[in-house]
């Protein structure tokens, strides 16, 4: 994730701290305090847990880099290794041109096939079908205003911060407010922005739209909140003809008046 021809200067100019006289630079010393620990602490995390994030190593491996744009600065040769730093340019435009190609073109999905949690484990599902399913989302959600069955105003509701993907993508388009419904520890901000919307919006019906990749049950996440919750549709997004994304949209009714909100 973090170019291993990058991790490789880094390395290289670790070996040559005191012969290159890095260890003068002051800065390159705090630099180091933090991304050394930060990056020997999400090496040693794997060891316990499955679940890590690709990005988590992002700002130890960030700090590091002026670390390595000084060693090569101080080459006295400095076309000594145009080859290593050939090989970080090419690794990087090759591992974006797969992953571009993979995202907007693998048949289906290399995660789960299974019902109901299509595309679990595939990581290019986080970048794909988003636009899609927000655009089929909006002409039902239209379609339901438009004859009486739920309010304008109605709202679209999410138990986990990460409800934002949703936000984005399939209400900001059509105005639509999200509304957090959960402890601060699951929905972060959306308890501040709760605050701000409340009056914005008609909390007797909601809609909830689950992200197959990311699959949960409304009627046990929502069932302090609503009386009822229906599922309505299930929304097929499709790559290369083949299934690779579905969102669950449910209509919840019998608000029971409990909005989390900061006191």
């Amino acid at each position: 994730i973090n170019n291993p021809f990058n991790i490789l200067i880094i390395v290289l100019a670790l070996f040559g701290w005191k012969k290159y006289a890095l260890n003068k630079i002051p800065s390159l010393k705090i630099y180091n305090l933090i991304g050394l620990p930060f990056a020997l602490i999400l090496l040693y995390i794997p060891l316990f847990r499955e679940n890590i994030l690709p990005h988590w190593s992002g700002p130890a491996y960030v700090v590091l880099m002026p670390l390595a744009a000084i060693r090569l600065d101080r080459l006295a040769k400095p076309k000594a290794l145009p080859w290593l730093l050939s090989l970080t340019l090419i690794n990087y435009i090759f591992y974006l041109m797969i992953c571009c190609l993979l995202i907007l073109f693998y048949p289906g999905t290399f995660g789960s096939a299974s019902i109901p949690k299509v595309g679990t484990n595939d990581l290019s599902i986080d970048f794909y079908g988003w636009k899609k399913g927000g655009e089929k989302f909006d002409s039902l959600y239209l379609n339901d205003v438009n004859r009486k069955i739920v309010p304008f105003n109605t709202p679209v509701i999410c138990y986990k911060w990460w409800g934002s993907h949703i936000e984005y993508y399939f209400c900001r388009p059509q105005h639509i407010q999200m509304i957090g419904l959960g402890s601060m520890m699951d929905i972060h901000e959306y308890m501040w922005m709760n605050e701000i919307r409340k009056n914005k919006v008609d909390l007797n019906q909601a809609y909830c739209i689950v992200s197959s990749d990311e699959y949960y049950n409304p009627k046990i996440a929502y069932k302090n909140y609503y009386k009822q919750i229906d599922f309505i549709k299930a929304i097929k997004v499709l790559r290369s003809n083949k299934p690779a994304h579905d969102f669950y949209v449910y209509r919840l009714n019998g608000w029971k008046g409990d909005l989390p909100v900061i006191q």
